[in-house]
Parts: structure tokens; C-alpha cells; sequence
């Protein structure tokens, strides 16, 4: 009995594995207008065009709102960003989004394994 239904379960197993793969198509598009100052490209897979779109829209969004909250040079409405912890500094406190707290974070972590060269507190590079 027991071999019977392994065996009925292999040949299933077997048979989902026969089905059609879908078909994906490439599709890239670039930007200009979602901050850091860079072109930036997304190239994915997809079922179609309008799916790559709204991928597209997603990622644009997503930097659009990290440069705004990393941004050390302007403000924006409603946004705490470095620019509001700068103003700020030894002021008063400032309520920040956790992607600030994650990248302090990560910045600290990289600092020892860089050999102190990755330092965020260094000050102004430009």
C-alpha cells in the first residue's frame, strides 16, 4: 500500500512538473526625476508591460522618498530629514523615520570593517 501511494505521488509530482512555464518578457526603463542626483534603471521580468510599469512606479516612489529623507541640503513638507536633525543639532529633538535609524545604524556597523574610512560623522564631503 505504501509503495502504491508513493509511486501515485511521484507520477503527480512528475506530471505538475510538465505544465508550461510562463512566459516573461524584459522590460527596462530609467529615470532621472527620483533624486540622488542619478540615472536610475530598472530592468525586470514580467508578464507584461503595464505589470513592469507599475514595478517601475514602485521603485521610483521608494527613492523618491528615501532622497528626500537623506537629503542634508533641503527641506520638504512634512519630512523629517537630515537637513531637520542638522537644524536641529543641540536645539531640540527630532522624531526621524527608521530608514534614517537603519542607515545610522548600518553606517556604524561598516565603520570598524572600513578600517574607519566609511564614517557618516566625518562631515561634508562636497
Amino acid at each position: 500500500m505504501l509503495k502504491k501511494a508513493l509511486g501515485f505521488f511521484l507520477v503527480i509530482a512528475l506530471l505538475s512538473g510538465c505544465t508550461k512555464p510562463q512566459t516573461l518578457t524584459k522590460f527596462s526603463n530609467q529615470t532621472i526625476e527620483a533624486g540622488f542626483d542619478t540615472i536610475i534603471t530598472l530592468i525586470g521580468y514580467t508578464k507584461d508591460k503595464a505589470e513592469f510599469d507599475a514595478y517601475f512606479e514602485i521603485m521610483k516612489s521608494e527613492f523618491t522618498r528615501l532622497n528626500e529623507l537623506f537629503d542634508k541640503y533641503n527641506d520638504y513638507e512634512g519630512v523629517n530629514n537630515i537637513k531637520t536633525i542638522n537644524d536641529n543639532a543641540g536645539v531640540a529633538p527630532v522624531v526621524v523615520d527608521q530608514a534614517i535609524l537603519d542607515m545610522l545604524k548600518l553606517a556604524k556597523e561598516w565603520y570598524e570593517p572600513s578600517g574607519g574610512s566609511f564614517n557618516v560623522t566625518m562631515g561634508s564631503v562636497l
